[in-house]
């Protein structure tokens, strides 16, 4: 129990706070996490790796690998990187944890905005937004005689709504 405590404690420390060079403790546990691979993720481990004894894996294909790594016994990682999509699988299996006790006790910088609470717990601390935009040559939809562009803009704004929540 201490261990989950102290991995979910760092995890919050660096999803929480902005990456910089240092560590507020050093970390004597050895740790291993499993997340995507992208830039925002390596900062985020290499942080993390900063406290001591921190083995970070990034790989494009952890959405397919953590559901079986954390419900090994024992888990082959202590912390992962998900998202709302990558979480579910998780949530359902049984092998992540709520984390309101760690929030309330370590967690007071938190904004509500980055609490990802599943039926009223708290599941996850968001570090991040993906902004994605769409752009378009209005000159090539009127050479092609498509009206109503707005309406197609509202169009790929629901679809990705639509998938943004399932």
């Amino acid at each position: 129990m201490f261990i989950k405590k102290l991995t979910t404690v760092i995890a919050i420390s660096a999803f929480a706070t902005s990456v910089s060079a240092g560590c507020a403790f050093e970390n004597n546990i050895e740790l291993k996490s499993l997340s995507n691979s992208f830039d925002a993720m390596k900062a985020v481990t290499e942080a993390m790796a900063e406290c001591g004894n921190v083995t970070s894996t990034l790989d494009v294909d952890f959405k397919d690998k953590q559901p079986e790594a954390f419900a090994a016994n024992p888990s082959l990682y202590q912390i992962g990187g998900v998202s709302n999509g990558t979480m579910v699988p998780l949530l359902n299996a049984g092998t992540i944890r709520p984390l309101d006790d760690l929030v309330a006790k370590y967690g007071s910088q938190l904004k509500p905005s980055q609490l990802i609470t599943v039926n009223g717990q708290i599941m996850a601390i968001a570090m991040m937004v993906n902004n994605q935009h769409l752009m378009y040559r209005e000159d090539i939809f009127n050479d092609l005689g498509i009206e109503n562009q707005p309406l197609m803009l509202k169009w790929w704004q629901l679809q990705n709504l639509c998938k943004a929540i399932t």
